[in-house]
């Protein structure tokens, strides 16, 4: 991982997933963030693994941009669902998804950097989720993470 922001409150990580590279634990089951892009077509069984991955390791909110983005929400919905989890866990650790099909880098970061605090979470640690290494949208996505996370705390 790559931290590439950070400010007082928050750190952004960068990690590029190759096919079939396994996610690990990025923030050792602290909650967290992620604002998945993905650069090429996965198949479904790639999405699957890695959504029950980012919902096993901590994730409670998934942003997601750039090709099939909506297929790649559905597989983050998914995963939580799947989870079968009794009340109140269940609304305890509620996972949020979006999905920003045809959107650019600049805008799904701003939304990822201002507005994935929620309730009680005002998380510590951010990841930015690359599946696939495309320079160009590795270059646009940290440059407007860097932009977004110098502004205000969307909690202050």
């Amino acid at each position: 991982m790559e931290p590439i922001a950070s400010d007082p409150r928050r750190a952004f990580f960068l990690r590029v997933l190759g096919p079939d590279e396994a996610l690990g634990s990025p923030f050792g089951g602290e909650p967290y963030p992620a604002l998945v892009w993905a650069t090429r077509p996965a198949p479904d069984a790639e999405k699957r693994r890695l959504a029950d991955a980012l919902i096993a390791t901590g994730c409670r909110y998934v942003v997601c941009g750039g090709v099939e983005c909506w297929q790649w929400e559905h597989a983050a919905d998914r995963a939580f669902i799947e989870q079968d989890l009794p009340e109140p866990q269940a609304d305890e650790r509620f996972v949020m998804t979006t999905s920003h099909r045809g959107e650019p880098e600049d805008d799904v970061a701003f939304f990822f950097v201002q507005n994935t605090c929620f309730g009680d979470h005002d998380f510590a640690r951010y990841l930015v989720l690359l599946v696939g290494d495309h320079a160009p949208t590795r270059e646009r996505l940290i440059a407007a993470i860097r932009e977004h996370a110098a502004g205000p705390h969307p909690l202050d």
